[in-house]
């Protein structure tokens, strides 16, 4: 640090300043090096897929269940709820920043490509289409309602993104991921995989190798 410091300092001409600014990016790479190691296991390449969405708004509490409990209606309607491949909930607003009122909360279905008459929107029940994007997001297991998936994506944010030497994707969203086909997705109690839209901290897509590139299980 000295020594950057006195270079600054010292600095004459306008190459010293691009020499300080391509030293300070070389240092942020080699700390996302570093730390690369001991989160990759936690990293992995979500393709985009192509889902039938609600959006409710209201506080998460009343929202969830709705929106789930809708899904599931116009999924078994269309008798389309065996098909269905998975489940993806997307929080959209931070509650302790946003009127109750103005909180969104999308629920999303997404079938298997040989369901038969598969419409991926419907009008007269709000039902829209939406392609989830794809890219490397950082996934943690959870167990429990909706309100501790709240708590911990906010303890992702405020604290591992830091500790993992990784910055959030902010033209992506926050996922809850459910592998059971939706089925629990209005419980109380659920099993869901938290996944986090990460980059590398100056900001550029972050490489996995071929294992790593594989679609949420």
């Amino acid at each position: 640090m000295n020594k950057i410091l006195s270079i600054f300092l010292s600095a004459k001409q306008d190459n010293s300043i691009i020499f300080l600014i391509q030293y300070s990016i070389t240092c942020c790479r080699m700390c996302y090096s570093r730390g690369s190691q001991s989160v990759n296991k936690q990293l992995i390449y979500h393709r985009p897929a192509k889902v039938a969405c609600l959006r409710v708004s209201g506080p998460y509490c009343t929202s969830v269940p709705t929106a789930w409990g809708a899904m599931r209606s116009w999924a078994l309607d269309r008798k389309l709820y065996a098909k269905v491949k998975r489940a993806f909930g997307m929080s959209l607003d931070d509650p302790s920043m946003t009127d109750e009122r103005d909180i969104r909360y999308i629920a999303c279905l997404e079938f298997y490509p040989d369901a038969v008459g598969c419409r991926h929107s419907d009008r007269a029940r709000a039902i829209f289409e939406k392609t989830i994007p794809g890219g490397v997001y950082a996934t943690f297991a959870h167990e429990g309602d909706h309100v501790g998936i709240g708590k911990k994506f906010s303890q992702i944010r405020r604290e591992w993104i830091a500790k993992a030497h990784l910055a959030i994707d902010i033209e992506r969203p926050f996922l809850e991921i459910y592998n059971t086909a939706g089925r629990k997705t209005d419980s109380a109690n659920y099993s869901a995989t938290l996944a986090v839209p990460v980059m590398t901290p100056d900001c550029r897509p972050i490489e996995l190798n071929e294992k790593q590139r594989e679609d949420v299980a």
